[in-house]
């Protein structure tokens, strides 16, 4: 059997070879990775809510579920089989694009392009004389790529056929009904929700090396956190590291723990803390206006520009942002009467949890949240006697806050002789709000730009969600949440622009709230009767979403020509970006001129999708290229040429490669200058230098170069004095 596997991928793979067909099956091996299969549902969805047909409707949500199937039952099969590639194997396998060598069985392109094929085709007659022979090309051009064998293409057809089959037959899940809001909501709708938060948060996302300083410090971190075997300093390149608090390392060491050593591990964290953040949005919205607002909150907030940022990225902001949220969202719950009084001690606990996280900053924001809140509430003579927090109660929260805060603080204090608090709150909060770190200092009204870009297109209905709701005279207590959103944006953005050091994820803990406000408004104007006025203003501020699309686009297109160094292949992701993104805006307008509130929503949340998607499949390799790939390929020369007991120097290296001592797994000292090396490797028989080329000339000359990539260069240095 496999003689006759390989004798059919060598007949395709080799035979067939032609530079024209080279080209058709780079092209049809592309249009079955999941993210293309994806864009074909939400292409038919859209159609969908255009022509409002709901048996569209339905079928397009049932080919993202079977694709989204599809490659969750992929990927755990790869990691059973472990089935090398024919590129591992076979000598002589031809590659066409990007050499892959390992988890062949089963193909996951084939895999998706037959779940969906057989989803839509069953569904929509029409589209199966397409999509069947389509999923057939795909199966063939990964024999001819060289990335599978046919046996693997075989078995991926028969998992998506299954798969296909079993979503079909689920297609009439039934619709619930919410009698007391007069509407009714499909369970397809929560399917979309879940579909566009795993694609844009989970898919590919170890696909490209960890990019940037903070991402390497922070693995790098946790990688050693779990080598040492110390959990309470944290440490880089076996140096304290007083950067930030544990938590968030302990999650990442925890990821390694199971995953290995590779980008994907030291982000997950940030990926699930974005499914809950999204998941608490719901929540809140779901219970304070009902389902359809917690529903429109939760999509607002996960299409968010900044928000599938920060959850592609192992850094700490996301996982803030969650304890922020739990911790405000909980104590509103509690004080509008929808949860128990005991529960404020989650509150309390959330609030520990933000201080190991960033420090005192999680809970300062959440008592000046909660403090003027109540200043105004107060004011609004709208406290009732049941609404007041027990003085009891405050104390048993104190209590569970040092409980969970304290231990940690305690200790590392006693281990790092009283450093760790000297470094981290005069340097890392105070220094730095007082504008000592210069490369961060921007001025106040920075983050109406942050909110303007990072919230977009959401962003442009703020102001009108914020006139309509929050300026509205309260009639109970459930009519007081949209200030308490208010005061929670306004105190966190209000807090970070007083100071004078400022990075855009600063602020995103009062996202939530924002999408709080945006998603009320956009389903109040949906349940509405007599929706005229909010229609007519909706108009307008998308006619505003379409113009800064335009200028959007403009820019960024223009802008390639102003690059001092052209990226190469950069126009490719921002043309779909672009055309997505004003493709999305322009067709929310135009359903509103049409009074479609439903097709104005599809269209929007479609074209920010598109838009992710394409950065996400596009631009970040593009990006990982020039800034993350060249580290990941540095290490592997250091991991096959050096020996581990042998000293690592960097030597004025870029800040891009922070996540160099991660991807080779040892400590990798970083120096800026030749008397910095002279006296650390002092009384050393022999170490490594990993430096640019051009750089080479300010070494000494007694050194043997081992390993070139690039313009990077590993020398070792044996039993010379550098003096």
């Amino acid at each position: 059997m496999h003689d006759l596997d390989v004798w059919l991928f060598k007949l395709i793979n080799l035979r067939l070879a032609n530079p024209v067909l080279d080209q058709i099956m780079l092209t049809a091996s592309a249009l079955g990775t999941g993210s293309a299969q994806a864009a074909i549902c939400f292409l038919i969805l859209f159609y969908g809510w255009l022509r409002d047909r709901a048996n569209i409707r339905i079928a397009a949500y049932t080919g993202l579920a079977a694709c989204i199937g599809s490659v969750f039952v992929v990927q755990i099969l790869k990691h059973l089989w472990q089935r090398p590639r024919p590129l591992a194997i076979l000598f002589e396998a031809r590659a066409v694009g990007k050499a892959l060598f390992w988890n062949s069985f089963p193909s996951g392109h084939t895999a998706n392009a037959f779940a969906v094929a057989v989803v839509l085709g069953t569904l929509l007659p029409k589209l199966r004389f397409f999509l069947f022979p389509l999923a057939v090309l795909i199966a063939i051009s990964r024999i001819y790529v060289g990335a599978h064998y046919p046996s693997d293409v075989i078995g991926g057809a028969a998992l998506g056929v299954i798969l296909g089959l079993a979503c079909v037959g689920l297609r009439n899940v039934r619709t619930f009904r919410h009698k007391q809001q007069g509407f009714t909501l499909c369970a397809y709708a929560y399917a979309v929700l879940a579909s566009v938060c795993l694609i844009l948060f989970c898919w590919r996302l170890g696909a490209v090396p960890l990019i940037g300083l903070d991402e390497g410090l922070y693995a790098e971190c946790a990688r050693e956190m779990l080598v040492r075997s110390n959990w309470i300093v944290p440490t880089v390149n076996n140096q304290p590291f007083f950067d930030k608090p544990p938590l968030a390392y302990w999650l990442m060491a925890a990821s390694i723990k199971v995953f290995g050593v590779n980008s994907l591990a030291a982000r997950l964290p940030s990926c699930l803390a974005a499914l809950g953040l999204v998941s608490l949005t719901h929540m809140l919205g779901a219970k304070m206006f009902g389902r359809k607002t917690g529903w429109m909150s939760a999509m607002i907030l996960a299409t968010s520009l900044i928000t599938v940022g920060l959850a592609r990225l192992a850094i700490l902001d996301m996982l803030f942002a969650l304890t922020i949220a739990a911790a405000l969202s909980v104590f509103i719950l509690t004080r509008v009467g929808k949860l128990p009084k005991t529960a404020y001690l989650i509150s309390w606990a959330s609030a520990g949890l933000a201080a190991l996280v960033k420090g005192p900053v999680g809970p300062i924001l959440i008592a000046l949240v909660i403090l003027i809140y109540e200043v105004l509430t107060r004011h609004r003579g709208r406290v009732s006697s049941d609404a007041a927090i027990k003085l009891p109660l405050v104390l048993v929260g104190v209590l569970i806050f040092a409980a969970v805060a304290v231990p940690w603080y305690a200790v590392v204090q006693f281990e790092t002789n009283g450093a760790f608090l000297r470094e981290f709150i005069i340097h890392q909060n105070l220094q730095r709000a007082l504008g000592q770190d210069f490369h961060h200092n921007m001025p106040i009204f920075f983050y109406v730009l942050v909110y303007l870009i990072g919230f977009f297109p959401w962003s442009v209905f703020l102001p009108l969600a914020w006139v309509r709701f929050v300026r509205r005279k309260p009639q109970d207590a459930l009519s007081e949440v949209p200030l308490f959103a208010a005061v929670w944006l306004l105190t966190v953005v209000g807090f970070y622009s007083l100071l004078r050091s400022k990075l855009p994820a600063y602020i995103y803990p009062s996202f939530p709230a924002a999408a709080l406000l945006v998603g009320r408004l956009w389903t109040e104007c949906l349940e509405s009767d007599r929706n005229d006025a909010i229609l007519a203003s909706l108009q307008r501020y998308a006619l505003v979403a379409v113009m800064l699309a335009f200028l959007t686009g403009g820019l960024l297109i223009g802008g390639l020509r102003l690059l001092p160094k052209p990226i190469p292949r950069l126009e490719t992701a921002l043309v779909p970006m672009v055309v997505s993104l004003v493709a999305g805006t322009t067709a929310c307008f135009l359903a509103l001129l049409k009074r479609q509130v439903k097709q104005a929503i599809a269209g929007l949340v479609f074209g920010v999708t598109v838009f992710l998607l394409a950065a996400i499949v596009l631009g970040l390799p593009i990006a990982a290229a020039t800034i993350g790939e060249p580290a990941v390929r540095l290490a592997h020369q250091i991991r096959s040429n050096v020996l581990r007991k042998e000293p690592v120097f960097s030597y004025r290296l870029p800040s891009s490669f922070a996540s160099l001592p991660f991807y080779s797994q040892r400590v990798i000292t970083p120096v800026k200058t030749v008397r910095d090396l002279t006296n650390l490797s002092e009384g050393m028989q022999r170490f490594v230098v990993v430096t640019e080329a051009r750089n080479a000339k300010l070494l000494p000359q007694s050194r043997t170069a081992i390993s070139r990539w690039g313009q990077y260069v590993l020398y070792r240095f044996e039993r010379v004095s550098l003096r």
